[in-house]
Formats: structure tokens, C-alpha cells, sequence
């Protein structure tokens, strides 16, 4: 957003924030005219996904968590040792892994996001992050990033209208775009965070 701001400061946005079903019911009620959303959506709204991507889910925990003194970890230490396993809702539900895991830790507690940061900062438990959220904080490394041995998450999102919107604006057009080019960058650094 910032950087489309930057690039189109004649362009008048109103963003709002909210869980999936609040992004919906704006969207339905034409509050807005396109939401970020998990991707597949189940809706009574049909949609149209405008731009789709995929971002990874990853473990996190604080530096200092026994989880985050391995390079790499099994399902069975992450369900023993992370005390307790922060369940977040990064989809519509969750991902049947994250719930085997949850079934065989002694100690696992559904939360908010802003609360698991919160949570996983203070040294408190560990979860599964869309990469995106924490990015600053794995960059810091106030966070760390566990590798789960045979164990890969993403989390499909799309940018949807309702599907009998009428034509897309030009400003929404320019965004699209700007996002497409933002993601390209993002994979290409990425790819050579990983080949490094």
C-alpha cells in the first residue's frame, strides 16, 4: 500500500483490516471494492480472484526457544517442545498438519495473530506464520525460523472482487500491477536468500 501511495498520491484509498468473513461482508455490502483473502474462497458471494499468490507458513519462535537452537526439527519436537503450540488461523480452517500437531502436544492454545507475535517475542510458545507477517522480525532476528523435517505450508491468498462488478477501474488496475511486481521482486529475492 505504501508503495502505490508513493507512486499515485492523486489516487484516494480507504483501507480497512479485519478477519476473512469482516473482509467478506465488506466486500458484499460494497463498503469496499476488493479484499485480500485466503485463497480458495467459500462464499454465497461469488467472487473473482483479480491477482493470486502463495507465501510459505513457517515455524517460529524466539531465538532462545529449544526449538529455535536446531537448524532443523521433526513433527515430534515440535509437538514435545513448544510449550505451548500457538494455533493460528491463517486459512478458512486449519491445515490438517497443524492439527495432528496440535493433537499430540501436551499444551496447544488457539490465538489471535497480533497475540501469537506477541507471544513467540516474549519467548512464550511457538507457531506457524504466513512468512509475510513476521518478515521484519525474522530480518531483525528477534525472531527465528525453525525448518520442520518434511514439513512444507503456504498459504494461498487471492485479491478478489465480487464477479459482477462492472469494469475494473484504472487505480485498481495500477495496483494489481504494482502488486504483481512487488511479488516477482519478493520470489526473485527469495530464490537468492535460498541459493546463498
Amino acid at each position: 500500500m505504501a508503495e502505490f501511495v508513493r507512486a499515485r498520491p492523486q489516487v484516494e484509498c480507504h483501507v480497512r483490516s479485519g478477519d476473512h468473513e469482516f473482509l467478506l461482508q465488506l466486500l458484499c455490502d460494497g463498503i469496499v471494492d476488493v479484499a485480500l483473502t485466503v485463497w480458495p474462497c467459500t462464499s454465497a458471494v461469488e467472487l473473482t480472484p483479480l491477482f493470486l499468490f502463495r507465501e510459505p507458513v513457517v515455524l517460529v519462535a524466539h531465538p532462545r526457544h529449544p526449538l529455535a537452537r536446531s537448524r532443523q526439527v521433526t513433527r515430534e519436537d515440535v509437538a514435545r517442545l513448544a510449550r505451548p503450540l500457538l494455533r493460528l488461523r491463517w486459512w478458512q480452517s486449519h491445515d490438517p498438519r497443524i492439527l495432528r500437531l496440535a493433537e499430540q502436544s501436551e499444551t496447544s492454545v488457539e490465538v489471535a495473530m497480533e497475540v501469537a507475535r506477541r507471544l513467540v517475542a516474549s519467548g512464550v510458545g511457538a507457531g506457524f506464520f504466513a512468512r509475510t507477517y513476521i518478515a521484519d522480525e525474522l530480518e531483525r532476528g528477534t525472531l527465528a525460523e525453525v525448518r520442520v523435517r518434511g514439513l512444507s505450508l503456504f498459504r494461498d491468498s487471492a485479491l478478489v472482487r465480487r464477479t459482477h462488478s462492472g469494469p475494473i477501474s484504472p487505480a485498481l488496475a495500477a495496483f494489481i500491477e504494482l502488486l504483481r511486481k512487488l511479488t516477482a521482486s519478493s520470489d526473485h529475492l527469495s530464490q537468492s536468500r535460498r541459493k546463498a
